[in-house]
């Protein structure tokens, strides 16, 4: 019982420090991220569709990003 436990924590800290480091990082960093992520699962399979969702979603987050990219900007 007590390995299960180890395996557990060590999982939960694991989670905890890649979360932390996805938040930490830029979106630039985190797409290139993806899609090293990408070219290194083949590109096929489920974990593929959701890397490429993520990688797409961060482009969207670039590029709605900086001047004019808020609701409150007002095009001239």
């Amino acid at each position: 019982m007590n390995a299960w436990q180890n395996v557990l924590v060590a999982l939960i800290v694991v989670a905890a420090a890649v979360s932390a480091a996805w938040r930490l990082v830029s979106a630039q960093t985190r797409l290139r991220g993806l899609e090293g992520l990408l070219r290194l699962s083949g590109e096929r399979g489920l974990l593929a569709r959701a890397l490429r969702h993520l990688a797409n979603t961060q482009r969207a987050a670039l590029q709605a990003a900086g001047c004019g990219g808020c609701a409150g900007h007002k095009d001239p």
